[in-house]
Formats: C-alpha cells, structure tokens, sequence
C-alpha cells in the first residue's frame, strides 16, 4: 500500500509541532513522511502472532564496578587551579541578579 500525504498533511504536521516550513520543505517532507508510512505498512502486514516482544534489539549487559569509597585528598590540589578560592570552593560570578 503506498501512502501518498498531501501539501495540507504536511502542513498540519508542522503546525502540530509548531514547524514553520517553506513551499520546499512542504515537498521534501511531503515525500520523506510518505516513504516512511509506506514502511509502517510493511511492518503492519508481518504476521507477529509467535512472535516474542523485545524490547531491546541487542543483548545488553550493564557492567558495574564495585563502589568503593576511599579517602579522597585532592582538594587542595583541584583547588589551587581555580582562578578564585574560598576556603573549600570555587568562587564564580554570580548569575542572578540579587532583588
């Protein structure tokens, strides 16, 4: 089934997501968003009955490391390569204005 989306289709689109596009554009999408309904279509027409869901295309493994906490003694070393210090903390501009 080829879906064919019209110049007003693809304007909706665009004013649904607040697109501002040009004649060109209308066009170039126009085609893009066609092609890519012509290969839902596809997927819709697969017979998926005996077909597990998988939710992750690749097997994946999270690798942890041991959380160890152990005595961190680079303050005064990161420190002393700020260009403003005080006590332990980096002194920056503000932002904000005070009220």
């Amino acid at each position: 089934m080829q879906h064919l989306l019209s110049n007003e289709d693809v304007a909706h689109i665009a004013y649904l997501a607040r697109l501002s596009l040009t004649e060109d554009d209308l066009e170039k999408y126009k085609k893009e968003l066609s092609s890519i309904l012509d290969h839902v279509g596809v997927i819709e027409g697969l017979n998926l009955t005996n077909v597990e869901p998988s939710y992750q295309p690749l097997f994946l493994k999270n690798v942890f490391r041991k959380d160890i906490v152990k005595d961190s003694q680079i303050t005064e070393e990161v420190l002393k390569e700020a260009p403003a210090v005080k006590e332990t903390m980096f002194v920056v501009p503000p932002i904000l204005d005070e009220a």
